[in-house]
């Protein structure tokens, strides 16, 4: 009896937590519904808000409904969030911020040795079609990982004059990796990827052009157009990935989206 309890409690807190946070996040829209800075964001999070709170059975549902007018632009094709008035280019120019992660790439890259064997599995499996894809996070979904960040505290003390939007990790293809084309789940940000070894051979594409990456030098996409790798160097290829804020979002704009997100994650 006490299991059947447990279990239909299990099921209701299943149900009612998604329902909680879109009673929650619904009353932040609302007040913040006549706001003429947010108008546009705004107005993309309140046609998609009930989806973003069931996230997986969500995914392919946004993918059935993501009709051709909801995109502007050829290949860009986030599954999650989508801010049609955002500039989009595959390959962004790199902001003035990119001197300071290059400027420290040699320290960045020796912290990146010191836990190299601590490697852990790849940002998403799914997207392996053949070789090996590991990552070490330093922060994710907007928070800091208190095991691994205070191991690499250059890195962390560079990415925090950055204007981080989510995620900071280092990325390594060993020789071989390939990944599916794949699109990433929001245009609000761009990935910079500061190539700290083994660059030759690597290439990625991003909408219909490759790109290579180069050590030292930070690449900068947007992962929301689909994307692909192909790894035919001899040598692991690394990178230290960081996720910043679109260049087009106000501030008022990213605070509403970290406030946000505080209800929908």
């Amino acid at each position: 009896m006490r299991s059947t309890l447990q279990s239909l409690y299990g099921v209701w807190q299943s149900f009612w937590q998604p329902i909680k946070r879109f009673i929650a996040a619904s009353a932040y829209l609302y007040q913040v519904r006549n706001d003429p800075q947010l108008r546009q964001v705004c107005r993309c999070y309140i046609h998609w808000l009930p989806l973003n709170l069931f996230s997986e059975p969500a995914l392919w549902l946004r993918q059935l409904l993501g009709t051709r007018q909801r995109y502007r632009i050829r290949n860009q094709r986030p599954y999650d969030i989508y801010v049609p008035h955002l500039d989009a280019t595959p390959f962004p120019s790199s902001p003035a911020y990119c001197q300071l992660l290059e400027s420290r790439w040699r320290d960045i890259h020796a912290e990146y040795l010191a836990i190299a064997d601590r490697e852990g599995p790849p940002l998403n499996p799914a997207h392996v079609r053949a070789g090996r894809w590991g990552t070490f996070d330093l922060m994710a979904m907007r928070r800091r990982d208190d095991t691994n960040a205070p191991q690499c505290p250059v890195t962390m003390q560079t990415v925090n004059e950055l204007p981080l939007m989510d995620r900071v990790t280092f990325s390594s293809f060993a020789p071989g990796t390939e990944l599916r084309p794949h699109f990433g789940p929001t245009n609000i940000g761009l990935r910079h990827q500061l190539c700290l070894e083994g660059a030759a051979g690597a290439q990625i594409r991003v909408g219909g052009e490759w790109r290579s990456w180069q050590d030292g030098l930070c690449l900068v996409i947007d992962d929301s157009f689909e994307h692909d790798v192909a790894h035919a160097g001899e040598r692991r290829r690394v990178a230290l990935l960081v996720d910043c804020w679109h260049p087009d979002l106000t501030l008022r704009e990213r605070e509403f989206l970290m406030e946000l997100h505080r209800y929908l994650k």
